[in-house]
């Protein structure tokens, strides 16, 4: 009988023996809880490009620098505005381009003028399709615009414009303009570069070409003024300029999840929520004025699930507007890799 009961534990040693050691599988590392503040000036003049996956501003500018940008991916040939300066546009109809000078100003009443549509769609654009297809090819309807290029950080009016796009060809759009004060017309090329979203233009100094944004796969959010439309007690619809935040469409979307605390937030509830890449998805609600305390307030209850550009998700909520010695147009956010 001990014969058998030492065989049969020497089985048991012997078998166990054979079962290799569990190798347990570690865990993703989704790193710390990272915090951030960019600064736009006191009165909103910056327009700041960030990476989520650096923490850092990749780029920025000011707002002034340039008036408007031309689509540079392969079927898009739309044209914005410089959204951070309230600019707005005015479409002729029937006019010789060099016949036109400031006095026709007096033409427009304020429903003739057209601005951008803040959820970036290229088909609700201000200038909108000043092209045609014929024979697959791009074709200019030669419009005449009136460009208003909007007015500075304090409020000074910029000018106007006309503006014209001559053709489409080889990849580069070839452009008309003047200052209606001076009527002295340019006439510039602007090649696409698909390694970027928008090649960018400033009417200053005959006309610059200007490479402001990063490469498109480098930024995930911009913070900047832009204009929105916004609604009346009454439901009337007016233009105003707001300062918030702007997705890169590239690759970049965002869902909005105010029904869960940012701790409680997970990839497991990330990847089940609806995504938009709406241009204006994240905007500037996430902030408000105050009247009693005369100061913006945060809602960090909002929170923000941002797949990057490089393929993470990243869940986000905003903090403050003000930097530690109270100066305003200081975003403050604090973000997780989930």
């Amino acid at each position: 009988m001990k014969l058998k009961s030492l065989l049969l534990i020497s089985i048991v040693i012997l078998i166990n023996a054979c079962i290799p050691d569990e190798n347990p599988v570690k865990p993703l590392d989704r790193g710390d809880l990272l915090r951030a503040e960019v600064y736009m000036g006191n009165l909103y003049s910056e327009q700041l490009y960030f990476s989520l996956d650096n923490n850092t501003v990749v780029k920025q500018n000011d707002i002034k620098d340039w008036d408007i940008a031309f689509a540079c991916s392969q079927e898009d040939y739309h044209i914005i505005l410089n959204f951070g300066k309230f600019m707005k546009v005015a479409e002729l109809d029937d006019k010789n381009f060099d016949e036109i000078d400031k006095s026709v100003l007096s033409e427009f009443e304020e429903s003739d003028w057209r601005y951008d549509n803040p959820d970036g769609n290229k088909d609700s654009t201000a200038i909108g399709n000043w092209f045609e297809y014929q024979d697959d090819n791009i074709t200019s309807k030669e419009k005449v615009y009136i460009i208003d290029r909007g007015v500075d950080e304090k409020g000074k009016k910029m000018g106007h414009v006309k503006f014209q796009v001559n053709q489409f060809n080889d990849g580069a759009y070839t452009i008309s303009f003047a200052d209606l004060n001076e009527l002295q017309t340019h006439t510039i090329n602007i090649e696409k570069d698909s390694t970027f979203n928008f090649r960018y233009l400033t009417f200053n100094q005959n006309g610059v070409i200007l490479d402001l944004e990063p490469q498109k796969h480098q930024w995930d959010i911009m913070f900047s003024k832009f204009t929105e439309l916004l609604y009346t007690n009454e439901g009337e619809g007016v233009w105003y300029s707001v300062t918030g935040v702007y997705l890169n469409r590239t690759d970049v979307e965002v869902a909005v999840v105010d029904s869960l605390p940012f701790e409680d937030i997970d990839f497991s509830y990330a990847s089940k929520l609806d995504y938009s890449s709406r241009r204006n998805v994240i905007g500037h609600e996430w902030k408000y004025y105050d009247f009693d305390s005369g100061s913006y307030l945060v809602n960090s209850k909002v929170v923000f699930i941002i797949k990057s550009s490089s393929g993470f998700y990243y869940k986000l909520h905003f903090t403050d507007f003000y930097d530690n010695s109270g100066n305003r147009g200081t975003p403050k956010f604090e973000y997780r890799k989930i």
